[in-house]
């Protein structure tokens, strides 16, 4: 956003500093009207691709607010069941639970000299932490039923009208992107704000 701020920043210049006199110079003011426009129109652009960002991460951003609601909510059941694991799930941020459950899974394969038990619970607290995750990236979360009815129809013709998943690492996020700009530079996104402003 920050490079996007400082290109619309230069672009928005004034054109006066730079106008040449014509004429042997009897003219002295010439019309910049045809740069103005097409330096007008290359703001807009950047302005449709601010907005197409933040519309991605918005989605992106509600996911994982879901996503850290059920490992919260996972942690609270596996604390009741494996008391053996509330100092790791006290001490541990719901992210490195979920984020880093394969290497923590393998490190407890590998470990020699721990509690049986202890062991046992800390597998299974990674283990459920993994399953969430993966559900989460095979799409299985919906997370659009906790939202407000202007949030879900945005939320909904990101996610699955214009199929742009949650992210995880893959390597198709420009695609995705390019996707999201077709339909504001078309205006289908206006169409859904219109949509979501005259049925509240």
């Amino acid at each position: 956003m920050a490079s996007y701020m400082s290109e619309l920043d230069h672009l928005v210049n004034p054109m006066s500093n730079h106008v040449i006199s014509a004429e042997i110079h009897n003219q002295s003011v010439n019309s910049m009207a045809l740069v103005s426009a097409r330096l007008t129109a290359e703001a807009v652009e950047i302005v449709q691709m601010m907005v197409t960002n933040l519309l991605c991460l918005t989605a992106q951003a509600v996911d994982l607010r879901r996503l850290r609601n059920l490992a919260m909510e996972e942690a609270d059941k596996l604390r009741e069941q494996y008391p053996e694991a509330t100092n790791l799930l006290e001490k541990t941020e719901w992210y490195d639970l979920m984020f880093l459950c394969d290497e923590r899974i393998a490190a407890l394969k590998e470990a020699s000299g721990m509690q049986v038990t202890k062991e046992t619970a800390e597998m299974m607290v990674y283990q459920r932490m993994r399953n969430i995750y993966k559900r989460t990236c095979n799409g299985d979360m919906d997370a659009s039923k906790y939202m407000g009815k202007g949030t879900i129809r945005m939320y909904n013709f990101i996610r699955k009208e214009l199929d742009i998943p949650f992210y995880f690492g893959q390597q198709a996020i420009d695609t995705w992107l390019g996707r999201l700009l077709t339909a504001v530079q078309s205006r289908s996104v206006e169409d859904v704000l219109f949509d979501i402003f005259t049925s509240v």
